[in-house]
This record gives C-alpha cells, sequence and structure tokens, in this order.
C-alpha cells in the first residue's frame, strides 16, 4: 500500500516538473514576442552593431531557413526584398 503513494508521489513530482518546464518555455516565448513587439513599435530594426549582424537577424535567418525553407543561396535576396518592402511602407506612411 505504501509503495502505491510512493508512485502516486513520484508522478505528481514529474508531473510538477513537466508543468514547470512547460511554463518556462511560454514565458520564453512571451518574452520572445515582447521583443519582437518592442522591434515593431520603434519602427525601425537594428541590423548590424559592433562590425557583426545582431542576434535578432542571425535568429531571423536560422528562421528563414529552417521553418520557411528558404535555401541558403536565396536567404539574401529575400532579406534584402524585406527590407525594401518595409522602406517602402515607412515612405508611403510619412506621404
Amino acid at each position: 500500500m505504501k509503495e502505491a503513494k510512493s508512485e502516486t508521489h513520484e508522478q505528481k513530482q514529474h508531473k510538477m516538473l513537466e508543468l514547470q518546464l512547460c511554463i518556462s518555455e511560454k514565458e520564453n516565448y512571451i518574452q520572445q514576442l515582447e521583443a519582437a513587439q518592442n522591434i515593431l513599435d520603434n519602427g525601425e530594426i537594428q541590423t548590424f552593431e559592433n562590425g557583426k549582424y545582431t542576434n535578432e537577424i542571425r535568429e531571423c535567418c536560422m528562421n528563414l531557413k529552417t521553418e520557411c525553407n528558404v535555401s541558403l543561396s536565396k536567404l539574401p535576396a529575400v532579406v534584402n526584398s524585406l527590407a525594401d518592402t518595409d522602406r517602402k511602407s515607412s515612405t508611403e506612411a510619412t506621404q
């Protein structure tokens, strides 16, 4: 009878750890969304600093490659196209 209780306790502990991990992942995702929202609110994206691309731009390129299946050879063209689209939108908004 005591073994059944310890198994239940272990199961509860395991479930608690799973929930804590899930919460941690959600909090991380919220931080990413907040960072993206800040970029959108500022209207300006910093792409280059201290002689290298920012981590955000690197992450964007990795996401384009891994999640959107953009080939490495076409990645610069896609990024430039997105930047041109953003510039055109900014110019139209100020007119």
